[in-house]
């Protein structure tokens, strides 16, 4: 095996790495252009499953974002990511035998428990770093999850821990790309915000309408060729 045949085997790794990685953004470029119009910002990460081969693009939810700081040039440098999933695909991705998902159970048995249905996922990135981290309560958050302040809040049966712990990426930038939609006041809003207020005038205005109209609709005074008057009326 030749210093070339070496090389052009490693080029087509790259190759093929390279299409994996461009297919799945092609997949979710429809749902990239949805957050961007409706939520005001879409988000995307190159990843690699723990038993996958090559990378794949991993689309962020806007809601679930929290952007904490950008460069001059308006590209982000640190953020996190929350989101709600349920307990057994967590194992499924990083194995039963991971040593935060296996002190989680532990203390869950301790308080004669079984798996939690659902946990927190945190997600966390900046210039050189990344990790990932799960949070489990005793009474858990609803589907959408909302965030809560853990200093305004008891924090006796929470579980916190490192799924992967926070370690260098190795990448020039931040691996998380932000596209934001551009806005007069720099903040980020969907391109049918700008609506949301005329709609509730309108609304508003609709509502005083019916209510003037049903209260100056009476019994007409002059009643003539009418049978029984007091059955006469509206409707």
């Amino acid at each position: 095996c030749t210093r070339e045949d070496d090389a052009e085997q490693n080029a087509q790794k790259r190759r093929r790495a390279y299409r994996t990685f461009l297919l799945t953004c092609i997949d979710y470029q429809v749902q990239w252009a949805m957050d961007w119009l409706q939520l005001g910002a879409m988000y995307a990460m190159p990843w690699k499953d723990r038993d996958g081969q090559y990378p794949y693009a991993m689309r962020f939810d806007p809601r679930w974002a929290y952007p904490l700081a950008h460069n001059n040039k308006g590209e982000l440098t640190q953020a996190f990511f929350l989101r709600y999933r349920p307990f057994n695909e967590i194992v499924r991705d990083y194995g039963a035998a991971n040593p935060a998902l296996q002190q989680l159970r532990v203390m869950r048995e301790a308080n004669g428990k079984g798996d939690p249905p659902n946990v927190e996922e945190i997600w966390y990135v900046d210039e050189k770093v990344w990790g990932m981290a799960v949070v489990a309560t005793e009474t858990p958050t609803p589907d959408m999850w909302r965030y809560v302040d853990p200093l305004r809040q008891p924090t006796a049966g929470t579980f916190a821990d490192w799924v992967i712990p926070k370690e260098a990426h190795g990448l020039s930038r931040c691996p998380v790309v932000e596209k934001r939609r551009l806005s007069a006041d720099g903040e980020y809003r969907g391109a049918l915000d700008e609506m949301i207020p005329n709609l509730k005038v309108a609304q508003n205005t609709m509502a005083r309408i019916l209510e003037m109209l049903d209260i100056q609709t009476a019994v007409p005074i002059g009643l003539d060729h009418v049978a029984d008057a007091t059955q006469f009326k509206p409707g």
